[in-house]
Parts: C-alpha cells; sequence; structure tokens
C-alpha cells in the first residue's frame, strides 16, 4: 500500500493532553505540532471502549510515513485544536499494510 499523498495532507492542527484542577478549570499542554495532516468532517457515530456512545464530527488522517512529527502516537483523551476548534479524541484505529503501520485513523468529537 502506498503513503497518503502529501497533496492530500494540507492541514496542520496542534495535538494537547488536558488536565482538570479540583474547580474543574481545564489547562492544555501541548504535545506535537502535527503537520501533513488531513481533518474530513464526519457524522459517524460509534462506540467508545466505555460503552458510551459518540457522534463524531471530524476525522484526522495522520500518515506514518508523511505526517509529521514522525512517531506521534494518538490516545483516548487528547485533544486536537485545528482551524480554531478543539476536538476530543475519542477513537484511534491504527491500520496496517500487509506488514507494518500505514495510518492512524483518529475520531473526534467537538
Amino acid at each position: 500500500m502506498i503513503p497518503i499523498q502529501p497533496s492530500m495532507l494540507i492541514h496542520a492542527a496542534t495535538l494537547q493532553n488536558s488536565s482538570s484542577d479540583r474547580d474543574q478549570n481545564r489547562t492544555y499542554t501541548t504535545v506535537d505540532a502535527l503537520t501533513r495532516v488531513r481533518m474530513e468532517p464526519t457524522s459517524k457515530q460509534v462506540i467508545t471502549a466505555t460503552g458510551a456512545q459518540k457522534q463524531l464530527s471530524a476525522l484526522l488522517l495522520f500518515d506514518v510515513r508523511n505526517s509529521r512529527p514522525a512517531g506521534t502516537t494518538f490516545a483516548v483523551g487528547q485533544y486536537i485544536l485545528w482551524n480554531g476548534s478543539e476536538y476530543r479524541v475519542e477513537t484511534v484505529d491504527a491500520l496496517y499494510d500487509r506488514r507494518k503501520l500505514h495510518h492512524y485513523e483518529v475520531g473526534l468529537s467537538g
């Protein structure tokens, strides 16, 4: 399987972790500045690992060969800041070609 073409990876975003204090004030810590990714709108409904049903509003595609920074991984509960909007990571699907990781599809709720 060939990598996702760089001409399709036209977006940049910020990957952040979130924490809350006892007053539920949220603070963000930047994990990575993502480049050469693709954001696509979606209206897909998914069931999370905790069994909750979530409506996704966007899908982030991160190609392991062409997206940057190399070696980035994603976790449920992280946040993506893109185009002035905040999205919560709800699902992370690692998709493989025959032998190795090809790309991540990260389901986001907004």
